[in-house]
């Protein structure tokens, strides 16, 4: 009987306790203070208008009919979506200023990619690379951005077919393609590969080219259909949101004490011939996607270009999986010709100011800003704004290369798809 008493004492004091720290560890969560300093800081030294996130509300994608996932397509959101850094115009893709429709005629370009190219990082719709390459092209241009956070090429095949649709189309008379990518459909390697799908080597296939957050759409499809009819589930699900308001702090940190083991089954994993013939495939249909975009657009009587974006990963040795993939993407496109292709992986990554406490690596801006090693006076410095977006004089520089490359090193190649 004392030692239930003893036990019934200790939890009775342990939980309020655990719950405290819980609490505690929550409201002084380092990565949200950082956050918070980031965006005070860009702000304090005039590089945004505002003192939070201007592109809070473009990370949280909605479902789109063709593509998956897009921002709102709706006229009400797009507006409640705008702020003073970025806005949505009619066709629900960002505000490109320097697009004149009143005049017919015009030589456009489709300008697709992800976040990198929606230009998350500029810090206004006239400083994105697409606004950079129409104002230097000139009035008889008009290029549109039909970039989308998160979207990969095989999204950017499916705007584009989309965008010819469009009343825009009209008023040109040769319709362009350049591609701003590769850093999404890298990504998605290793997010295809911890989808239940991966696991049945017959449906494994179908995740080639799939959306970066196809895992989270399944699973969101699944908890909807079980909320409206299982009972037991939805008692689970308030369980879950109680655990985790009540000790998911706590469980968080004890989940980053045991991942030097999950490290080490990842570096075995990523060394086994699963995971070399998954990254060949995936960056197969890559290349077969934009083999498409090249086609689509000869037949339209245009070009396409091909711009794999920089990356300031590229710089790492430790991003071991990053450089594996990049590195079987070197090869694969070594061996296809029909393509117009600038590589600017690495372009930008030995002008980025290197960090003088640490290791002399290159550092982003916001990098330098958390790790402390930021002047105000090195601010026209940084052409990366994290490690995958660039800076307003980083997009200056990349559109004055798109623009070069555009001009005078374009050939029109039909692609085959025999291997």
């Amino acid at each position: 009987m004392k030692i239930k008493n003893t036990l019934f004492l200790i939890a009775a004091y342990s939980i309020p306790c655990l719950v405290a720290t819980n609490l505690f560890i929550s409201k002084n969560n380092k990565q949200d203070i950082n956050e918070v300093n980031l965006y005070l800081t860009l702000n304090r030294i005039g590089y945004y208008p505002t003192s939070q996130n201007p592109y809070q509300k473009a990370i949280k994608l909605e479902l789109h009919p063709t593509n998956y996932f897009s921002l709102p397509l709706k006229s009400k959101e797009k507006k409640l979506i705008a702020n003073t850094v970025f806005s949505l115009n009619k066709n629900g893709y960002r505000t490109n200023p320097y697009i004149n429709n009143q005049e017919g005629n015009k030589k456009c370009i489709l300008f697709a990619g992800s976040s990198a190219a929606f230009g998350i990082g500029s810090t206004s719709n006239k400083t994105t690379i697409t606004s950079y390459t129409n104002n230097k092209l000139g009035s008889e241009y008009n290029v549109y951005n039909i970039s989308m956070p998160s979207w990969n090429s095989r999204q950017e095949l499916i705007s584009i077919i989309n965008y010819h649709n469009t009343n825009d189309i009209s008023n040109c008379k040769t319709v362009d393609t350049i591609s701003f990518t590769g850093t999404t459909d890298l990504l998605g390697i290793e997010s295809s590969i911890n989808n239940e799908y991966y696991q049945d080597i017959d449906s494994r296939n179908a995740l080639f080219s799939a959306p970066e957050y196809f895992s989270s759409l399944l699973k969101n499809v699944k908890d909807g259909r079980l909320a409206r009819t299982d009972i037991k589930y939805n008692l689970k699900i308030i369980f879950h949101h109680i655990w985790r308001l009540l000790f998911g702090e706590l469980f968080d940190l004890m989940t980053l004490t045991m991942q030097g083991h999950d490290n080490k089954n990842r570096e075995e994993f990523l060394k086994s011939n699963k995971y070399e013939n998954f990254s060949k495939d995936q960056i197969n249909s890559f290349i077969i996607n934009q083999k498409l975009i090249n086609n689509l657009a000869i037949n339209q009587g245009g070009n396409h270009l091909v711009v794999l974006q920089p990356n300031l990963n590229n710089s790492f040795s430790n991003k071991k999986s990053w450089k594996y993939v990049n590195n079987i993407l070197t090869e694969s496109l070594s061996k296809t010709s029909c393509l117009n292709i600038l590589d600017l992986r690495s372009n930008l990554n030995k002008l980025q100011p290197k960090s003088t406490k640490r290791v002399s690596i290159p550092l982003s801006l916001k990098s330098s800003i958390a790790m402390g090693e930021f002047d105000i006076k090195d601010l026209k410095n940084y052409y990366y704004f994290d490690n995958s977006h660039l800076t307003d004089y980083g997009s200056f520089h990349v559109s004055s290369l798109i623009k070069d490359s555009y001009l005078n090193k374009i050939k029109k190649t039909i692609c085959t798809f025999s291997n």
